[in-house]
This record gives structure tokens, C-alpha cells and sequence, in this order.
């Protein structure tokens, strides 16, 4: 049973399209539409920016989603290309809930391997820019992620350090939140500001963290992500790409 928002989700400032009805936006007709996608989230990411869709994007990069996207359509709607899309992918699907679309591969990241489904009791923004809300959603998902701490008279590990910049006109946001996920974050935080997409890279099954976690990767730039920095994710405004050509499957 997925764990209850309670309270609550606010948009400080920004664009009321953020807040505007998924199902009116799913159902708009579509015609004579042709997109060809670098791979998955590529694909996904033009789609939401065009039809200014919230979306949740869960992939591996691995297999078909790692390789180009191709849809096309003479008549239909925003939902059907989005299913289009997903569909082209042998075990990913698409819900729809809490008015974002979230796409994910099913079964291909245990529960247990998955920094998204770890559960924080709390989770508090005050007017403040998206920027340091995902800091401190980072800040909580790194210290639950770290392995058993040492045994009595070991090397003790040291915090966590970053530096902050934000957005220069970017709304700010406000949440209040109780016994959610770590997707439900990345859900209410899409939700609530002007990166209404959020993208998380998973390696394959075989790299995993000492604690025993999925690895993962930004669509930023090809580095790895050393397990002290682990995890990351991606958020993006609607129309936003990424600069860089991302790297094949890793096997």
C-alpha cells in the first residue's frame, strides 16, 4: 500500500499550467505527429515539454530504452503517445496519478535496491528555492543509504558538504509532508515548481552500492557517480533537454 501525503502540496508562485487538469491535458487531440527520440527519457522529455505534461521518469540504462525512440501518429491523443512510447519498451508502463504522469520499468529494480521507495517520515520546505529543497531531500536519502556504520574503534565516516546555487526567477516552493517515499518527494517537489519532470537513471543489476543500493547516473554528463554521492536524479522545465549525448548501455 503506497504511504498517505498527507499534507500538503503548495505552489508559492509560478505558472498555473503546473497546476492545470492531467486528464484535459492526456485526452487533447493529437495530429500528424513525428518524433524521433536519442532513447526512453529523450522521448519522454520532448513529449511532456510540447504538451507541458508533469511527468516521473524511471529507466535503466540498459537495452531498448537506451537506444532511439520512434513514434508516429496520423490522429490521436497526448495519452496515446505517451502509451506509444512506453509500449516500444518491453516491461515499462505508465500510470497516472496525483496529477503527474510517472513512467517505470516494472520489476526491473527490486524494491529493496531502489533509493525511491526508502520512506521518510518527514519532509518540510518553507518558501525556499527548488534547488535547496532537493539539497535537503539529497542530504536524507544519502545518510539512509550509507552502509552499517563501523564497529567501536574504526574509522568513523564524515558528513555530508555541497555548495548551493539557484535559479534567478524560479518560484519557490512549500511542503509539507508525512510519511512519503523518496518518488513522492520527487512528485510534490515537480509539482510544486518549474521543473515539472523528474528523471532517474538506474545502472544495470550489477552495480550496486557496499549498502547494497542501485547505482545511478545523470543525463548531465557521462561520470560516474562515486557511491559517497550516490544517488542522484534529474529535473527538468518543460522544453529543457540535455546538452550532452549520453553514453550506450552499460553491461
Amino acid at each position: 500500500m503506497l504511504p498517505t501525503l498527507i499534507c500538503c502540496l503548495m505552489l508559492v508562485q509560478g505558472s498555473p499550467k503546473a497546476r492545470g487538469s492531467l486528464a484535459a491535458k492526456l485526452d487533447a487531440p493529437v495530429y500528424n505527429f513525428d518524433l524521433v527520440g536519442e532513447d526512453l527519457p529523450d522521448a519522454l522529455l520532448k513529449v511532456a515539454g510540447q504538451f507541458e505534461v508533469p511527468m516521473g521518469i524511471v529507466w535503466v540504462r540498459t537495452g531498448p530504452a537506451a537506444q532511439s525512440v520512434k513514434v508516429s501518429r496520423k490522429r490521436g491523443t497526448v495519452r496515446e503517445i505517451i502509451q506509444a512510447i512506453v509500449g516500444s519498451q518491453p516491461g515499462y508502463t505508465m500510470e497516472e496519478r496525483r496529477g503527474l504522469v510517472r513512467v517505470l520499468p516494472r520489476g526491473a529494480v527490486p524494491d529493496r535496491e531502489s533509493f525511491l521507495k526508502l520512506k521518510l517520515p518527514d519532509f518540510q520546505v518553507e518558501d525556499e528555492p527548488l534547488q535547496v529543497a532537493e539539497h535537503r531531500l539529497r542530504d536524507l536519502v544519502m545518510a539512509a543509504m550509507r552502509p552499517p556504520e563501523p564497529a567501536a574503534g574504526a574509522p568513523t565516516r564524515g558528513g555530508i558538504g555541497h555548495s548551493q546555487g539557484t535559479e534567478v526567477g524560479a518560484p519557490n516552493v512549500a511542503l509539507s509532508l508525512r510519511n512519503v517515499t523518496v518518488e513522492d518527494v520527487l512528485d510534490a517537489l515537480s509539482l510544486a515548481s518549474n521543473r515539472n519532470v523528474w528523471i532517474v537513471t538506474f545502472l544495470d543489476g550489477q552495480q550496486l552500492t557496499p549498502a547494497g543500493f542501485r547505482r545511478t547516473v545523470s543525463l548531465w554528463n557521462d561520470f560516474p557517480i562515486p557511491d559517497d554521492q550516490q544517488p542522484v536524479w534529474d529535473m527538468f522545465r518543460w522544453g529543457q533537454q540535455p546538452p550532452v549525448v549520453r553514453p550506450g548501455p552499460t553491461r
